[in-house]
């Protein structure tokens, strides 16, 4: 298991209680960010004083915002709910689906897909995601390379952030 930035000499460690609080601040983040242009496409759309171009811009920011909170929260629903405590395997295709979706709403960071098994496990599809929410920020203007793979018979699991401006916080 490895968590860290493309390039560097080593892997910073995090004390658990800090990892935790830095999962919760990405989550919460990650639900707020869409919810103020919904609710200020919603005053758009809402204000008759606002004429039809802004309120076509209304309505045009209104439903890039809900793609965006309904591409975070499919993907946090899986990473912190239930289904991926299950044991089973996880549907590799539908969790790439997931990783695409999250990407394609943050502008910003590229996704590097470099699953190469046919089977993972629910939990370890899990662990993949919530450091996948970790990596997002370092990663910002560059890539983060997600990836799974046979080791010795062992299945390795990675997520680095790539990039200038590559950096984690700890």
């Amino acid at each position: 298991l490895r968590i860290g930035l493309a390039g560097s000499a080593g892997v910073r460690s995090m004390e658990s209680s800090k990892l935790a609080a830095y999962v919760a601040s990405r989550i919460c983040h990650d639900v707020a960010s869409p919810l103020t242009p919904l609710m200020q496409s919603c005053e758009l759309l809402f204000d008759d004083s606002m004429g039809p171009a802004m309120k076509a811009e209304g309505e045009k920011s209104l439903r890039s915002a809900i793609a965006t909170l309904e591409a975070k929260v499919r993907f946090l629903r899986f990473a912190l709910g239930s289904q991926a405590i299950n044991d089973g395997f996880a549907q590799i295709g539908e969790a790439r689906d997931l990783f695409t979706k999250l990407f394609a709403v943050n502008s910003k960071t590229q996704l590097e897909w470099a699953v190469e098994t046919t089977q993972i496990t629910n939990r370890q599809m899990r662990l993949l995601m919530n450091m996948t929410l970790i990596m997002v920020d370092p990663a910002a203007k560059g890539a983060c390379k997600v990836s799974a793979r046979e080791v010795g018979g062992e299945l390795e699991l990675s997520v680095a952030a790539i990039g200038p401006y590559a950096q984690i916080k700890a």
